[in-house]
């Protein structure tokens, strides 16, 4: 029994060895990216008001929020400093936070628990060595990055109010095409009663996820679905075409865009699918006396009796081995 068991262990883990091809990549749902800062082998990137860092050396991704690391939400600034080897990062509510590429975090909070009714939200942050000035409504703050303090708090009646900063200049242009995706887009939704009623789906240069990665020769297709009512797609094409890969992608878009995720499409614009239909592929259980035509039908009779106006339907060839006379018969009825 004992060596039974063995057997069985042992082939469960060649199984899953052999199961483990490839590795995994982070494709971030972050959109407009407004910052970028170098920070030595390493780019600190603001999107949507969320952090992450990019390995340029390896090309991995870490994200930063507030369950694993950063202080607060919501990102409003951010500006590296050479000197301290530092990166601050302003929060809307005035929250700073100072980041080291290893992921050290020191929160900076004097700033937010301030008791004023005047603006403390920082407009611009200038970067003079080791300091950084944060401009606010009501005077110019003095962080010293290396020490991790406020130095000074300058009011505008302050002699030494400072008067010629220069803005921090990120490193935006430098590595914009570096860090963002162009083959993936943010979906964008609207109401069926937007469309007059009728449901809508539409990609531009759309490409199957699984290859976006592997080939630069796909050729990406564009597919609306809804626009004036018409919500039908007749496709024919030579054997090896991409028929089959079209029909497919469209459906696995429409899925990563409703489970929040971008989309391998320069557009996507769409309603909500309540569910998607397939006939695809071609089977049959002779055992029970059912053809591959009589399973396409079967398969083609549950598509209309439980599809709604809101469904995305595919199907792929039907009528499958059967003569030209019984394709035109299943054409025209």
């Amino acid at each position: 029994m004992k060596k039974l068991l063995a057997i069985v262990l042992s082939l469960c883990y060649c199984f899953i060895a052999m199961a483990q091809v490839g590795t995994w990549r982070n494709y971030l749902a972050y959109h407009e990216v407004q910052n970028i800062c170098k920070a030595d082998n390493n780019l600190f990137v603001l999107a949507s008001n969320g952090l992450y860092q990019y390995n340029l050396s390896d090309q991995s991704i870490t994200t930063s929020d507030k369950v694993n690391c950063l202080s607060d939400t919501h990102i409003t600034k951010i500006a590296w400093s050479n000197k301290a080897k530092r990166l601050i990062a302003v929060y809307e509510n005035s929250n700073i936070d100072l980041i080291d590429t290893d992921g050290d975090i020191i929160n900076i909070s004097a700033l937010y628990n301030k008791a004023t009714t005047e603006d403390k939200t920082v407009t611009d942050i200038s970067i003079d060595g080791v300091y950084a000035y944060l401009t606010t409504g009501f005077a110019i703050i003095k962080v010293n990055i290396q020490r991790a303090e406020i130095s000074e708090t300058y009011t505008k009646n302050n002699p030494e109010y400072p008067k010629d900063l220069t803005p921090y200049k990120d490193d935006y242009d430098a590595y914009i095409s570096t860090v963002e995706h162009d083959k993936y887009s943010r979906p964008q939704f609207i109401d069926i009663a937007q469309n007059n009623g009728y449901p809508y789906l539409e990609l531009r240069n759309c490409i199957h996820p699984c290859l976006v990665e592997r080939t630069n020769n796909f050729i990406d297709n564009d597919v609306i679905l809804g626009n004036e009512g018409k919500s039908l797609i007749v496709m024919t094409g030579p054997n090896m075409g991409g028929k089959s890969t079209l029909l497919r992608q469209v459906c696995v878009a429409a899925i990563i865009a409703q489970i929040g995720c971008y989309v391998p499409a320069k557009f996507c614009k769409m309603t909500i699918v309540d569910r998607i239909f397939t006939r695809i592929g071609a089977s049959d259980k002779l055992i029970e006396g059912k053809s591959t035509f009589y399973i396409e039908m079967e398969e083609t009779k549950n598509i209309l009796e439980n599809a709604t106006i809101n469904s995305l339907i595919i199907m792929d060839e039907l009528g499958r081995g059967t003569s030209t006379r019984d394709g035109k018969v299943i054409a025209k009825t």
